[in-house]
């Protein structure tokens, strides 16, 4: 179960690397098509980038938050999130 939510977790870092790589922002595409981004400042999230794939977030570009034990941490796309709660 452990190796499938590394595996998991790998394969987004993978494309999401890949994407950022070629420039593509494809993250706020997938996000506006999911969920439009939250209102939340930068500066208040323990991350500057998404924990699953590592992409920077950029202010006003957040398009989902997850808080764990108080801290709060933003993600590039709902699906990044999910990816990470499958860690947890």
């Amino acid at each position: 179960m452990r190796i499938s939510i590394i595996i998991v977790a790998l394969l987004a870092f993978t494309a999401c690397g890949e994407q950022q790589a070629n420039g593509d922002d494809h993250h706020m595409d997938m996000a506006n098509e999911e969920a439009k981004a939250v209102k939340v400042k930068l500066s208040s999230l323990e991350n500057k980038e998404d924990p699953t794939c590592g992409m920077t977030l950029k202010e006003g570009a957040i398009a989902d938050t997850l808080t764990v034990a108080g801290k709060t941490y933003g993600f590039c796309n709902p699906h990044c999130k999910e990816v990470y709660k499958e860690t947890l």
